[in-house]
């Protein structure tokens, strides 16, 4: 499909996003901040960095972005018995399809413990054929948004 919106509108959407995501689960205002000055952050073991700083990240990023017609607004790095994992959240450009793209509740798991899912891109670094669009479950930890599944 053809590009229908803005790369601008697209920016503001994710903004929106990202104050969704900081009131829901307490994020470092430092995510959003840095977002609305163009830099984007990654989560790697508990701890924000900025994706200028991983140059092997940057360009999966921008490949992505440029390829997908996608902007991504933050990322997650997850180690799993499967592989490492890079965890895109983005904005895509069929608008259409944003209300599928965004944070939504799940209910709760048997402990009780709220569930929240959101789309993403997952780049599987280990084994790059195995990458793909699909949705997340994420949470908070120390001021980070993680993965948890």
């Amino acid at each position: 499909m053809s590009r229908n919106i803005s790369k601008e509108q697209q920016i503001e959407e994710a903004k929106r996003r990202l104050k969704k995501l900081s009131k829901t689960f307490n994020l470092d205002p430092i995510i959003l901040n840095d977002f609305e000055q163009g830099k984007t952050k990654v989560c790697r073991n508990n701890e924000l960095i900025d994706l200028d700083l991983l140059p092997e990240y940057k360009k999966l990023v921008s490949d992505f972005e440029n390829e997908y017609d996608h902007v991504v607004y933050y990322c997650v790095e997850e180690r799993f018995s499967f592989g490492n994992c890079l965890s895109l959240l983005c904005v895509g450009d069929i608008k259409m399809y944003w209300n599928t793209e965004r944070l939504f509740y799940y209910g709760y798991d048997y402990r009780k413990a709220d569930i929240y899912m959101i789309s993403t891109y997952t780049y599987n670094l280990s084994d790059p054929d195995c990458s793909e669009f699909g949705d997340i479950r994420i949470a908070s930890k120390d001021g980070c948004l993680i993965r948890i599944g």
